[in-house]
C-alpha cells in the first residue's frame, strides 16, 4: 500500500483521494509513544488512588467555597472524612447567612 505524507484532511480538502484511500492512510505509532501513554495512565491512576484515599481519610480538608452571586474563597474544615467536613463547613457558612455558597473539596491538608 502506498502512503502519502500529506494529511488526510488536506487530501480530502483537495478532493484528490477517495474515502477508501483516506481510510488506509495512517500515522505510525512508535514504541516510545506507547510507553509514554502507558506511563501517563499509571501516574494518573496513582494520583486518583491517592486522591480517593485522602477523600475518605479523617483530618483537615481544604475546600473552595463557591458562592453564586458572591465572593468565592478557600476554607479548611475538619471531619471524619471529606463529606463530614464538607457538611460541617456548609452548615457553618449557611449559619452566617450565605445560603448560596457551596464548599467544593480540593484535597486533604497534610499533617
Amino acid at each position: 500500500m502506498k502512503t502519502r505524507k500529506e494529511s488526510p484532511a488536506k487530501r480530502a480538502a483537495e478532493g484528490s483521494q477517495s474515502d477508501a484511500d483516506l481510510i488506509r492512510v495512517h500515522e505510525p505509532t512508535t514504541k516510545a509513544t506507547k510507553a509514554a501513554v502507558v506511563a501517563g495512565v499509571a501516574v494518573a491512576a496513582n494520583i486518583t488512588s491517592s486522591h480517593q484515599t485522602d477523600f475518605f481519610a479523617p483530618g483537615t480538608h481544604q475546600f473552595y467555597v463557591w458562592c453564586a452571586g458572591g465572593t468565592d474563597y478557600m476554607a479548611n474544615a475538619t471531619g471524619k472524612d471529606a463529606e463530614d467536613a464538607q457538611i460541617k463547613l456548609y452548615d457553618s457558612v449557611k449559619a452566617k447567612g450565605k445560603s448560596s455558597c457551596w464548599p467544593v473539596w480540593q484535597g486533604r491538608v497534610p499533617t
